[in-house]
């Protein structure tokens, strides 16, 4: 279709990335953020979670939507809060062990890492069993607090023609 640009497979550019900044040029980019949200489905429905630091607006609804438990909105909250005010280089130094083990020591239920953190972290990671280092896991949780998932206007392979 003219006018519209598609890419294949799951794409985001997190802006937060440290090293990105440094080798690309994001203001050519022109980058095009999404809401910071996750659209769950459910057996009652689609919910929509929202990042409540960054739109207030929607507490209620977020708190209220059918995704794990209250407890486990708040240890999100306490994982932002902490994983925000830590450098890259700190988690690296963090033990180590598998997103699931690390979600569950976390207290995370599991409905909240079946039905959040496995479908997400699932496409980012490209496996659902979430055996991938914790230290990642941390990693781009932090971007995704700290920044936005965005695309570029022209597409993920604008990125290749922007180095600085």
């Amino acid at each position: 279709m003219e006018g519209f640009l598609l890419d294949r497979g799951f794409q985001v550019f997190l802006d937060a990335y440290p090293e990105a900044g440094h080798l690309l040029n994001q203001q050519s980019l022109d980058l095009r953020a999404f809401k910071p949200c996750a659209l769950i489905y459910t057996p009652s429905g689609m919910q929509r979670v929202m990042d409540v630091t960054r739109e207030p607006r929607h507490l209620t609804a977020s708190v209220l939507a059918q995704v794990g438990s209250l407890a486990d909105k708040l240890r999100v909250a306490a994982l932002k809060t902490r994983l925000t005010s830590v450098s890259v280089e700190d988690i690296a130094a963090h033990e180590d062990m598998t997103t699931a083990r690390y979600l569950e020591r976390a207290g995370f239920t599991p409905s909240m890492v079946d039905g959040f953190f496995r479908s997400f972290y699932g496409g980012i990671f490209l496996e659902r069993d979430l055996h991938t280092s914790s230290r990642m896991f941390e990693s781009t949780f932090k971007m995704f607090s700290q920044g936005s998932a965005t695309l570029p206007s022209k597409g993920m392979g604008a990125g290749s023609e922007s180095w600085v």
